[in-house]
């Protein structure tokens, strides 16, 4: 009896350590797909072309979850709205890679968002930045509007004095995007003649380009000693504006004047400024591939007085109302992804994402990209169609524009997204209101016009057009 018993008990704990073994087995974290790499290199083939094309090729392989490594480093890759949401969501994917070559842009940009670490003292921060975009943008709504205005009667006046002629307009669009960026943070105007207004028009356009150095001196530090005399121009700039700005937020301190916390305004002007002048470029390219889109847009406003409605100036309050327009914009904010691995994640702590294991320290980031040209919810997304986001009724799709992953998602989402937009919607409604654009020629040859410059964002290739008045404007 005592051997059978023992047998019995055997049998027992054998078949319960069978089943535990196989449930924790059917739990226990997957490791992730991804191609084969390279020791110490990594994944060879990533920079055969654009990477963010190349990381969509690869998600059609692997899933829209894949890892690679690059140069030692192990990078999480999210290609899916769903899984971008879900992941950078949580706080665990909140972080920021160390990057030597960039930690002086870490250190130097205090409480700027882009590359700070995710710290109580950043999701203090943000959390009053926030607070102070909504007290702006709410109750002195009239304030940001009259800015973004003044500033396009500036725009205006300057396209006037050339109407008709060939310009490369890039240096002029900068100029009016950093004169509403000036009072909008710091309150007061930048002067345009004053130097420091050059050294914000150089640091800011010299961006992508430091960027891309930045991060080749990062995964190949032997070219650190031919590359670091151009990363020392550029910090010079940056050194000069963070000075500026220190300054302006020292005296707006003492003299106990900080109406809307401009000085945090500040630090969500910077995150959206270089998204903003890219679109802005990207409108106009896209307005003179469809001159159809110009007229429609034109149209829609011409129909305001109609309704009586329109005095001559477009402004939020005619946003409603203009359909057509508002489908375009958001085209545009789907087809150019300006920003198209946005800024990259790190992960906190070792954790998982949908049974997929993720190290802690692991880089993560997503293919806004790819995301944005998801045929799960844009029909023929390689096509630039504003008429995507109408409704058969002729209403705008608010659904589907929330699909367009255009400033991140999650909790380290761009806070500048309402002004960016706001501003944009201004500039390029009376623009087209008073203006008919046409892109002449690329500046430097060829005739691909919606390929734009590759970096770590995406810019539209510099190119010549000529704005002429409006007939209706001309008779007025």
């Amino acid at each position: 009896m005592d051997v059978l018993i023992s047998c019995f008990l055997v049998l027992l704990t054998v078949a319960l350590l069978d089943l535990i073994g196989r449930f924790s087995y059917k739990h226990a974290p997957k490791a992730l797909p991804g191609p084969w790499c390279l020791p110490i290199i990594g994944y060879p083939f990533l920079f055969t072309k654009s990477c963010h094309v190349k990381l969509a090729e690869l998600a059609d392989r692997y899933g829209d979850i894949f890892q690679l490594f690059v140069a030692g480093k192990r990078v999480i890759v999210l290609s899916s709205l769903d899984a971008t949401k879900e992941a950078f969501s949580k706080v665990e994917f909140s972080g920021r890679p160390s990057f030597k070559t960039i930690r002086h842009m870490q250190n130097e940009a205090k409480g700027k968002f882009a590359f700070t670490p995710f710290t109580e003292a950043c999701i203090f921060l943000r959390k009053a930045v926030i607070r102070s975009l909504c007290r702006l943008l709410h109750l002195k709504k009239g304030r940001v509007e009259t800015m973004i205005l003044s500033a396009h009667d500036s725009l205006k006046q300057q396209l006037l004095e050339n109407e008709g002629s060939i310009t490369d307009p890039d240096r002029l669009i900068h100029k009016t995007i950093i004169s509403i960026i000036g009072p909008l943070s710091l309150g007061s105007e930048l002067n345009c003649k004053d130097p420091i207004f050059e050294c914000l028009l150089d640091s800011t356009e010299g961006f992508n380009k430091v960027m891309k150095l930045n991060f080749i001196a990062h995964y190949f530090p032997f070219l650190r000693p031919v590359i670091g005399r151009q990363l020392k121009v550029y910090r010079e700039n940056v050194s000069k504006v963070r000075s500026f700005m220190e300054e302006t937020i020292l005296n707006h301190k003492s003299n106990a004047t900080l109406e809307d916390l401009q000085d945090a305004l500040e630090l969500a002007g910077q995150e959206c400024n270089q998204e903003e002048l890219k679109r802005l470029g990207l409108n106009l390219l896209s307005l003179k591939l469809s001159a159809t889109a110009q007229q429609k847009i034109a149209n829609e406003i011409d129909s305001l007085s109609c309704m009586g409605h329109f005095y001559g100036v477009v402004t939020l309050e005619h946003r409603k109302h203009l359909t057509y327009t508002n489908a375009f914009l958001e085209e545009v904010f789907r087809f150019s992804s300006t920003f198209p691995l946005g800024v990259p994640h790190a992960a906190m702590k070792s954790s998982t994402l949908r049974d997929y294991y993720i190290p802690e320290g692991s880089i993560v980031v997503a293919n806004l990209w790819k995301i944005n040209r998801d045929p799960k919810y844009f029909d023929q997304p390689e096509k630039f169609m504003p008429e995507r986001f109408i409704q058969e009724d002729g209403s705008f799709n608010y659904a589907l524009a929330k699909k367009v992953a255009a400033f991140s998602v999650g909790k380290r989402k761009c806070i500048g997204e309402t002004v960016a937009r706001d501003e944009l919607f201004l500039l390029i409604t009376n623009l087209v209101s008073g203006f008919k654009v046409r892109l002449v020629g690329l500046v430097h040859g060829g005739s691909d016009f919606l390929q734009p410059t590759v970096g770590l964002t995406l810019k539209p290739l510099p190119g010549f057009y000529t704005f002429t008045l409006r007939s209706n404007k001309q008779n007025s």
